[in-house]
């Protein structure tokens, strides 16, 4: 998958967390009734905010964020199997104790 995104490091060393599908189905930034994607690249979430939504079959299942975090990549939609990278996000807690302000 290609992502587009921003790419962040503390002394050399890149930080982020992956965010994993739960299960196979098709991955949404927006919701199918809504025009707004979830979040963005460089966007700061509170901890269980949507990131995006896989539908399986006729139900749609939130992934969230399981910090509060800043967004630094967001895959696009799409078909996706279990595991799939589905986002990269940087706890804001690291990245505070890295030096960096919020």
């Amino acid at each position: 998958m290609t992502f587009e995104g921003v790419t962040l490091a503390i002394d050399g060393k890149r930080i982020g967390t992956s965010v994993l599908a739960p299960g196979p189905g098709r991955f949404l930034r927006a919701h199918p009734t809504r025009l707004r994607t979830f979040a963005l690249p460089g966007q700061i979430l509170a901890a269980g905010a949507t990131l995006g939504l896989i539908e399986m079959g006729p139900i749609l299942v939130p992934v969230r964020a399981p910090l509060a975090c800043i967004v630094l990549s967001v895959a696009p939609t799409g078909v996706v199997g279990y595991g799939a990278t589905l986002a990269e996000i940087a706890s804001l807690e690291d990245l505070r104790a890295g030096g960096v302000s919020t």
